[in-house]
């Protein structure tokens, strides 16, 4: 009797339990649909998602050993959740790219980690992307200011005739454009931002005219300290002073991000709406993750090329236990997307470089 009256008890609560965490999973993988200006809470949210899908997939085995019938309550929440899972962590079949395809690099090389380099003859970041092999570069955090440029310049200009470069004059945050084609144009994305900034360029490639727009946007605001103290918590060391400390900066940073994301997005729109028939890569670092309200505000009407080709989550920044993919690489609809990695070849920066290969679609 006792032992009937236990197990009606640990499977409602069971069931009680996976309602709640694929509601949970369900609120937190779609909070990039919310708007930060109107609850900034919720859509910060979403850098819980991973942990409430794996959360989820404990619940379908304790509903298979609990009560099987229950476990279509963790299934269907995974099976509605889809679509954010498959954008966290997609897989795909390779393809192997044609010969002409066109090679994209998106890195934020955290000011080259001069002070790691100073004395040295050779910085692997620079070293990195002489020998990547990209047609076109989107460089992050580019600015010279703690590594000497004579260091850069002469083994980049030899790879890379064409270059352009754009500097916020507030704190000598740059963003660099280097090409084997063309540049016939180049202007800042205006949105209000002490730190960040977004460039568009108009490359001529083959013969087409391509807009490539560069960004970096608002960063978390954590600092060096805020990060550990992060990893303390996620160790167990509770301390609600710093959690609301640490919720307001992310909030406050998504807020931001929200205005800048919508600016370029505005501005792509803006651009295609005169030229419907000129292709888009948009790179960089987004400071957001795949299922995030900038992400989405920014790739409306285009394509993530790791999505649609790369494999596994991809993270592009891992430190103090924060392990996301925040750079991102989007195209139109008229690429063909055939392979994109993160390449943890190389860890000389605090981000990881996102490396893609696309190609022009034939016309109809």
């Amino acid at each position: 009797m006792f032992f009937q009256l236990f197990k009606t008890l640990l499977s409602r609560v069971v069931l009680l339990l996976s309602i709640v965490v694929a509601l949970l999973m369900i609120a937190t993988g779609y909070s990039g649909l919310v708007n930060p200006e109107s609850c900034a809470l919720w859509s910060v949210s979403g850098l819980l998602f991973p942990f409430f899908v794996l959360l989820d997939i404990v619940f379908v085995f304790l509903c298979l050993v609990v009560r099987r019938r229950y476990a279509i309550i963790p299934l269907l929440s995974l099976l509605v959740c889809y679509g954010p899972i498959r954008s966290y962590v997609p897989f795909n079949f390779t393809k192997e790219p044609p010969k002409d395809a066109l090679t994209i690099l998106s890195y934020n090389v955290y000011r080259y980690a001069g002070w790691d380099y100073l004395k040295k003859k050779h910085n692997p970041i620079v070293d990195y992307i002489a020998h990547s092999g990209a047609d076109i570069v989107c460089l992050q955090e580019s600015a010279t200011r703690d590594y000497d440029s004579l260091l850069i310049d002469p083994v980049l200009n030899p790879v890379y005739e064409y270059r352009d470069t754009m500097m916020k004059k507030i704190d000598g945050e740059q963003l660099t454009l280097y090409s084997h084609y063309p540049i016939i144009s180049g202007e800042r994305i205006e949105y209000e931002s002490k730190g960040n900034m977004s460039m568009a360029n108009e490359l001529l490639v083959e013969g087409d005219t391509v807009l490539v727009v560069n960004n970096h946007l608002e960063t978390n605001g954590l600092s060096r300290d805020d990060k550990k103290k992060f990893q303390d918590m996620v160790k167990g060391e509770q301390d609600k002073n710093l959690e609301l400390a640490i919720l307001g900066k992310l909030k406050e940073a998504a807020q931001k991000r929200g205005h800048e994301a919508a600016a370029v997005a505005e501005y792509i729109q803006r651009y295609r709406e005169r030229h419907p028939y000129r292709s888009v890569i948009v790179c960089g670092d987004f400071n957001d993750t795949p299922i995030s309200w900038a992400y989405r505000t920014v790739a409306k009407g285009l394509q993530d090329c790791y999505v649609n080709a790369g494999n596994g989550p991809g993270y592009t920044y891992e430190r103090h236990t924060i392990h996301v993919r925040i750079d991102h690489i989007l195209c139109s609809k008229d690429f063909e997307v055939y392979e994109c990695k993160v390449d943890k070849q190389i860890s000389a920066s605090d981000h990881y470089p996102v490396l893609c290969k696309v190609k022009k679609r034939a016309k109809p």
